[in-house]
């Protein structure tokens, strides 16, 4: 960075100790330091040397990256620009536009991250670290890109070939983010679990900031799939932040709560800060709501704005993150899904499995509870105030909706279901 040369060495060194703690997981110490620098005149000198520039442009790209892993997304993208203005012509400079292509391609921005990742960088040399991180980068942003476009297989190709190299730990999270991804995309979601939670194992000081809100994300979505609803919600139960939001909303879809998932769409389907993909996945999981709940003329205006999104993103993923169900729902719409969405959207079971809804009546509840208590049928009449054979026929009719034959089944039963 510009100043003295003592000066200048000082930074240098500040921006090293950025790059360890960043690699090391500590995010928010990088950022703080990434904020100090920044306080300071970058660039006071009116004379510009290519030293200068080459050292702006480095700080620019270091602190792009530090603010993004510190989830401060738009903090990121500037410092990323800066980098590529400043950087022109220098590696730097070359390097920014893979990791804002990156960043782009996370957000559902297609033509954006297309855009950043047509730039010439041939000349490149790959033994370079930040040449070696930004060529992962481009590899990350080409799988995400084809995985919204429902292109597997040319996903896994590109996958194949970062897993055959040492991908950089700075891009833990997005590699398990993409990987994830595609797991669900080719319904192969237990692979895509053994392989995040044993990287979790190897690198836990990673899993923070927001790796870990990319990896509990994807995780959640990989156990929905599976249909262990339980170990999604302890994974994204904290979690307030937006690339979580579709997440929330489909657990609560999946497990007969669909006007739970309404008011999520509507909270923060209108957040200035939602990005397209999160828009877009928050539009479909709205119009499944609104058919869940029979209001199909509701249901309408969400897909209308889903497809306006996938026009502009060309994102179709976001039509397959629902159930078969679902899907089928929301094609008898009425509403024509984009070409190449809608013959995947109705036949992926992305999500084939959720918990039953489940009508008793208030008696049949009250005995319920009764068997969950622990009492006999005739301490259950005695408490409702009904005579025996009362509670014995309640017990048939719950028998029979819950499809089991004794009172111990029914209150096993009972834990895996949504009892309305």
């Amino acid at each position: 960075m510009p100043g003295t040369d003592e000066r200048g060495s000082d930074n240098a060194a500040q921006l090293g100790q950025v790059v360890t703690l960043r690699r090391d997981g500590r995010f928010a110490e990088a950022a703080s330091i990434c904020d100090e620098l920044a306080s300071r005149a970058v660039s006071s000198s009116t004379e510009s040397t290519d030293t200068t520039v080459t050292s702006d442009a480095a700080f620019y790209f270091q602190a792009g990256l530090t603010y993004f892993f510190a989830v401060r997304p738009h903090e990121a993208m500037g410092m990323l620009r800066r980098a590529r203005s400043a950087g022109a012509g220098t590696p730097v400079g070359d390097d920014a536009p893979a990791v804002l292509g990156l960043m782009h391609a996370l957000r559902g921005e297609g033509p954006e991250a297309r855009a950043a990742l047509s730039v010439d960088r041939s000349p490149r040399r790959h033994h370079r670290a930040g040449a070696r991180l930004a060529h992962t980068a481009e590899q990350v942003a080409a799988v995400l890109l084809a995985i919204d476009r429902l292109e597997s297989d040319v996903a896994l190709d590109i996958l194949v070939d970062i897993e055959a190299s040492t991908a950089p730990n700075e891009l833990w999270a997005l590699v398990l983010y993409a990987q994830g991804s595609l797991a669900l995309l080719t319904r192969t979601p237990m692979d895509g679990l053994r392989r995040i939670k044993a990287e979790i194992r190897r690198h836990p000081e990673l899993h923070a900031g927001y790796n870990a809100v990319l990896v509990n994300a994807i995780r959640a979505d990989l156990e929905l799939a599976l249909g262990d609803f339980d170990r999604a919600q302890n994974l994204i139960a904290d979690s307030t932040h937006l690339f979580t939001a579709p997440v929330h909303a489909r657990l609560r879809l999946l497990t007969g709560d669909p006007a739970g998932s309404e008011a999520l769409v509507h909270h923060y389907g209108t957040d200035p800060n939602c990005t397209p993909r999160q828009a877009m996945e928050l539009a479909v999981l709205g119009a499944a709501a609104a058919c869940a709940l029979g209001r199909d003329t509701e249901a309408r205006p969400h897909l209308d704005r889903a497809i306006a999104l996938s026009q502009q993103t060309g994102l179709l993923r976001p039509f397959t993150m629902v159930s078969p169900l679902m899907a089928r729902h929301l094609g008898s719409l009425g509403v024509a899904l984009p070409t190449a969405a809608e013959p995947t959207a109705l036949d992926t079971a992305t999500y084939p499995k959720s918990k039953p809804v489940v009508r008793l009546t208030p008696r049949e509840r009250a005995v319920l509870d009764g068997l969950i208590a622990g009492r006999s049928a005739r301490t259950i009449a005695k408490v409702e105030f009904v005579s025996v054979n009362t509670v014995k026929t309640q017990l048939r009719s719950l028998y029979r909706k819950l499809g089991v034959n004794s009172g111990k089944d029914a209150v096993i039963a009972a834990r895996h279901l949504v009892l309305d």
